[in-house]
């Protein structure tokens, strides 16, 4: 009985195409639960030591990592997108959907895009406040809120967008493939004698 249902779990798992749909709680009730927090923890510090290494270098270009108003400046700007990529995979983990291609996700995706670019560039305009160098609250808020930097504050966020699920879509596909291998290895013939099995298996030596 057992047996049969590992057969025909992984057969399905070939004929529906499972693996891009692969959430983290779809891992952790196939055993891979333990590497679950793991890699998340290691993809936070990864996004955090990246946005502090931008910052630093950010502020050394502008005059000086010394020099409080540039480094202001680079920490409101990368430490921002180090925020937003972090929340990116951390909910990529619990809600995969998020990153998929669909045409309802491209267009959420082109909203939140547009109002984080919007919110950004306020945050950083804000920082004119440090040296009083407009004459008005108003033109320090609406300083950077041109064509040019808006586009850029989209391209990053499709970056950051784009990165995070070809990783997640890697990993899940990795988690997908490791589940089917322990499958064979625990039941070999009752996968190898499952008709769907076979004919996934012969489809995938042909494609």
């Amino acid at each position: 009985m057992h047996s049969s249902a590992v057969s025909t779990g992984h057969s399905n798992a070939f004929s529906t195409g499972i693996t891009p749909g692969l959430s983290s709680s779809d891992m952790e009730k196939n055993g891979s639960a333990g590497s679950i927090p793991r890699i998340h923890g290691f993809g936070l510090g990864v996004i955090a030591l990246t946005s502090v290494a931008l910052a630093l270098a950010t502020a050394s270009e502008c005059q000086s990592v010394l020099h409080r108003p540039s480094l202001y400046y680079g920490l409101v700007l990368w430490a921002w997108w180090g925020c937003i990529a972090g929340a990116i995979w951390t909910t990529g983990f619990r809600k995969p959907i998020i990153l998929g291609l669909s045409p309802v996700a491209i267009i959420v995706q082109v909203v939140i895009g547009c109002l984080l670019g919007i919110v950004h560039l306020l945050l950083l305009g804000s920082l004119g406040f440090i040296n009083a160098a407009h004459p008005t609250a108003l033109a320090v808020w609406t300083s950077l809120l041109n064509i040019n930097r808006f586009g850029i504050e989209i391209l990053v966020y499709g970056f950051v967008l784009g990165m995070i699920g070809i990783v997640q879509f890697q990993m899940r596909a990795a988690g997908c493939n490791e589940i089917s291998g322990v499958a064979k290895a625990a039941f070999p013939s009752a996968v190898a004698g499952s008709p769907n099995a076979a004919g996934a298996a012969f489809s995938l030596q042909h494609a």
